[in-house]
């Protein structure tokens, strides 16, 4: 039989084994042996020694899977969206809006941007990504907000794909919600039927807290079979932190293979006092606790910041437009005959095409990349075909070059520049109209060509052979690969 002593405020069983060698195994204060095995039941009340870290000033218990094995925290960056610049990212949000108004500035986007107070009024941004959910994959969303919403309005952060932008209902996800009646709660919802409201803030507790003028880092964490909601201050204990886990009659968290993200805001049926809005500076998801092999690189691309989208308007970086054929330009060694990163160029000099010249370099394409994001290329393309007029009596040949991380567009620029040899393309001697170049130039870069924020990459050209011949055009197109960083 164990003798029982109390020890740091513990109790402390000395026990005898068969050899009569004493053993101590702890207890907490109410009998709970805090030292536990494997299998063993963790009660409500025990208190135990986990394997564990410090995060925001408390302890976490390290999280494992159902063998114990420790879970080493690989993620994986699903979706990004630093709201950076005055335009909304129309690659990453649709918008569903009833009245109220999304907008963006400098820092934040801003639901409910021209304070609304009409009831039956709303702003829902849902991502266009739809993210994978399935066992062993947890997913977290997180954004940095200021939620100042007042009595008769909503507000919502989570995983799930809302209908309408005025009225309670996730359809399949987890979300925080500002109710109506300024309590913070939390919901899950499964086949499109939310769950019963969890209280997790008072009106009066918020108010105390100074929730409505505080900006907040805000998670929401879908597990197999539960769900994690987290409200971060500014380096300060959570001030909130929860779980909902999976009722016994639920099938599981949720009814769907794929689920967005989405952040709401809306007047009731009732109209509140003052307009309340949602201001987010900063949004992310993430996939936990899985490799999926992909480059950050590809990450990147999975959050539109590959080189087709210009990182700050969102616009097309390529020259093309829709059934409208390109305008003929005259490149220069200084001017470039595009201003885009990419794309098709028809080019000649005033009408007709460049005499061969072993000492001019023309600059084709020329592209800055956009403040503050350096530009990655891993692969490049170019294609080449003779249009306007048949090809003089001499073979034409062009030496394809990059000039990259220049000051200026200018190919006469020298600070910073670099230059690599692509490779030449040529047409025949009286080629048609519409005969190909020689095989298109294809470089895939073992090492990536790195340009910084605000510097150029130029794609040049030198004729080596050639006669300049009345109405031939050169049509040259340039197609890249690679991110922004």
């Amino acid at each position: 039989m164990g003798v029982f002593t109390r020890l740091a405020g513990a109790l402390v069983d000395w026990r005898g084994d068969a050899n009569g060698t004493a053993n101590v195994a702890p207890y907490d204060a109410i009998g709970n042996r805090i030292a536990k095995r494997d299998k063993d039941i963790l009660l409500a009340t025990s208190e135990f020694m986990p394997l564990g870290v410090i995060s925001d000033g408390v302890i976490r218990p390290a999280r494992s899977d159902k063998m114990g094995n420790i879970s080493i925290g690989f993620d994986t960056l699903e979706l990004a969206d630093p709201i950076e610049g005055a335009t909304q990212n129309p690659l990453i949000w649709t918008n569903t809006l009833t009245t109220q108004t999304v907008t963006q500035a400098v820092s934040e986007l801003i639901l409910n941007g021209a304070a609304v107070t009409t009831i039956n009024t709303g702003a829902l941004i849902i991502t266009n990504k739809q993210f994978v959910r399935n066992s062993r994959r947890a997913l977290q969303a997180k954004a940095r907000m200021r939620w100042s919403g007042t009595t008769n309005s909503v507000s919502e952060f989570g995983f799930g794909a809302p209908t309408t932008a005025i009225s309670i209902g996730i359809n399949n996800g987890a979300a925080i919600r500002l109710n109506s009646t300024g309590d913070l709660v939390v919901v899950l919802s499964f086949a499109g039927t939310d769950s019963a409201e969890v209280p997790i803030r008072t009106a009066s507790q918020l108010a105390a807290e100074g929730f409505g003028n505080k900006y907040y880092t805000f998670d929401v964490i879908l597990d197999d079979d539960s769900a994690r909601f987290i409200i971060q201050g500014n380096g300060a204990v959570p001030f909130v932190d929860t779980t909902l886990s999976l009722g016994s009659g639920v099938a599981k968290l949720q009814n769907a293979t794929h689920i967005p993200a989405f952040i709401r805001h809306f007047n009731s049926v009732s109209a509140p006092s003052a307009a309340g809005q949602i201001r987010i500076s900063d949004f992310l998801v993430l996939s936990k606790d899985i490799v999926c092999n992909e480059t950050f690189n590809q990450q990147l691309a999975g959050s539109h910041k590959g080189l087709h989208y210009n990182p700050l308007t969102f616009a097309q970086t390529a020259n093309y437009t829709n059934n409208i054929a390109p305008t003929t330009r005259t490149p220069t060694n200084i001017a470039a005959g595009e201003a885009t990163l990419g794309g098709q160029c028809s080019w000649n000099n005033a009408g007709t095409s460049f005499a061969a010249s072993d000492v001019l370099d023309l600059a084709i394409f020329g592209f800055a990349s956009p403040l503050p994001h350096p530009m990655i290329i891993t692969e490049l393309e170019i294609d080449t075909i003779n249009l306007g007029a048949v090809n003089g009596a001499t073979a034409y040949t062009i030496m394809y070059f990059l000039a990259f991380n220049q000051t200026a567009v200018s190919l006469a620029t020298t600070i910073g520049r670099a230059i690599q040899i692509l490779g030449f393309q040529t047409i025949p001697a009286a080629a048609p109209i519409g005969t190909p170049f020689s095989a298109p130039i294809n470089k895939v870069l073992a090492t990536s060509i790195v340009i910084d924020a605000g510097r150029f990459v130029v794609l040049g050209a030198r004729v080596l052979s050639g006669t300049a011949t009345a109405s031939q055009v050169i049509r040259t197109i340039w197609t890249l690969k690679g991110v922004f960083k």
